[in-house]
């Protein structure tokens, strides 16, 4: 039943400040999806064609928001730093208040597939096997 309760049931449906928060940041949103966290609240959006996660505190501040890349559309500092690790398989940018990271999924030549994750500059900050 508490399967059921979070999937239809009140709680994922955010409180005001959250929701002012989200049109605060997002006024082109379309398809909003909300579900309930630990901190607060996530919100899976789309905005123009790109697909978006935002994470909002309970108390109405934006934490996070994650962006998916097309792989076309990656800096292309960004892209040659990954590439150097292997084929980038995806790309998505992680914006908060002080940073922005980029985290990709990369395979080796032996279709090993790796997580990445990129400081804006390009540098690395880890990489793990998946």
């Amino acid at each position: 039943m508490d399967f059921l309760k979070n999937i239809f049931g009140s709680g994922n449906i955010p409180p005001a400040e959250v929701k002012e928060c989200f049109v605060r940041h997002f006024p082109n949103a379309r398809n909003v999806e909300w579900f309930k966290t630990d901190d607060g609240f996530e919100a899976v959006f789309f905005e123009g064609i790109n697909e978006k996660i935002a994470r909002i505190s309970q108390g109405g501040k934006l934490l996070e928001c994650r962006t998916n890349i097309f792989l076309q559309d990656i800096p292309e500092h960004i892209a040659m730093a990954a590439s150097e690790k292997g084929e980038i398989m995806n790309c998505i940018a992680v914006v908060t208040a002080d940073s922005l990271k980029y985290e990709m999924i990369i395979r080796n030549k032996n279709l090993t597939r790796f997580l990445l994750l990129l400081e804006s500059s390009g540098n690395e900050i880890f990489m793990e096997k998946l």
